[in-house]
């Protein structure tokens, strides 16, 4: 079994990484390895214990996203890898355990839901002083230099909660794979867009950069509404843009005028997200024995003559043909 599963040859889909797959004494080297991907750290375990450690990485836009858990374990940046002249900045936001920067003066320990930023410029790093999970963002030096006026010496500042912007970070962190199955190609420029926007948000933006940030970030946060609520919903076949908008107090052309971020119309992205869930349960063994029109009504098509032609158009076969033959490839929307 391959320790690094890609999910998909999409390069807008989570790869996901687990050591637990692998021999007790290659762990940590496997593990700095994935790392490395994204920048040449020195890793050390702080533990006695086998190390155990797991990595989910996705590219947005300029940005790499990944959603980390480890044992306990020091990540730095010493002089010979500073010689790489990597200079990418990176937001950590602490979701399990406790960690601290060492690019700080103050050694401060975090906890749930408190981050801060590593600069990758900068000697040191982090530390998690327990078995710790945490987001970790890869921004591009000159992307956050845009709304912050001083992106050097960043190294170890603690991201502010102000405005409650952290927990929205983590939220909109947590939306991205059904947010980008929407439009995979076109949506990661837009997303990558608004996760910069709360993190300058959380680092101290400028003041007219603030404003511009506070009008894109409200509209992003009821996008990001919206769509948890559609992907909750699609499989009621009564679901329509009014609906939806009366449960989140928005009317339905603002619903419609949100759903302009994402390339896609309301009935186009519920026809996505339906198709999407059709073909994973058509593709599973165990439904077999599900007949095809019970799939379709159970992810909320009403017409089997129209879930027939629209799993054609999409997928390049009849459901039938692709329960029988399998999944073809980029089956994903």
């Amino acid at each position: 079994m391959q320790a690094l599963n890609k999910l998909t040859n999409n390069a807008s889909t989570w790869q996901h990484f687990e050591t637990n797959v692998l021999p007790t004494n290659d762990r940590l080297p496997v593990f700095c390895e994935e790392l490395s991907q994204r920048v040449a750290l020195e890793v050390t375990a702080r533990s006695g214990e086998p190390f155990k450690g797991a990595i989910n990485r996705l590219r947005v836009g300029a940005l790499g996203v990944a959603r980390i858990n480890s044992s306990p374990a020091s990540f730095l940046r010493n002089n010979q890898l500073l010689a790489d002249g990597g200079d990418s900045l990176f937001a950590v936001l602490c979701l399990k355990g406790a960690m601290h920067s060492t690019q700080s003066k103050h050694m401060t320990q975090m906890g749930c839901r408190q981050g801060f930023i590593c600069d990758s410029a900068e000697l040191g790093g982090m530390v998690l002083d327990m078995h710790s999970e945490y987001w970790s963002v890869a921004i591009p030096r000159t992307c956050l230099a845009e709304g912050v006026r001083r992106v050097d010496g960043l190294g170890g500042h603690i991201l502010s909660n102000r405005g409650g912007v952290l927990p929205l970070l983590n939220s909109y962190l947590n939306a991205l794979d059904h947010l980008l199955q929407a439009d995979p190609e076109g949506a990661g420029a837009l997303f990558s867009t608004h996760i910069i926007d709360l993190i300058s948000f959380a680092v101290g933006a400028e003041d007219e950069v603030l404003r511009i940030i506070s009008r894109r970030g409200l509209r992003a946060a009821r996008l990001n509404r919206l769509l948890n609520e559609m992907e909750n919903n699609f499989d009621n076949p009564a679901l329509t843009a009014s609906l939806i908008g009366r449960r989140l107090g928005f009317s339905a052309r603002y619903v419609h005028l949100l759903l302009e971020d994402t390339g896609l119309s309301f009935s186009e992205y519920i026809l996505q997200r339906r198709l999407y869930r059709a073909a994973q349960m058509i593709q599973d063994p165990a439904n077999d024995g599900i007949k095809i029109a019970d799939v379709a009504y159970g992810v909320g098509f009403a017409d089997i003559s129209y879930f027939n032609r629209s799993f054609r158009r999409q997928y390049g076969d009849t459901p039938t043909g692709y329960r029988t033959h399998g999944a073809i490839e980029n089956d994903q929307p």
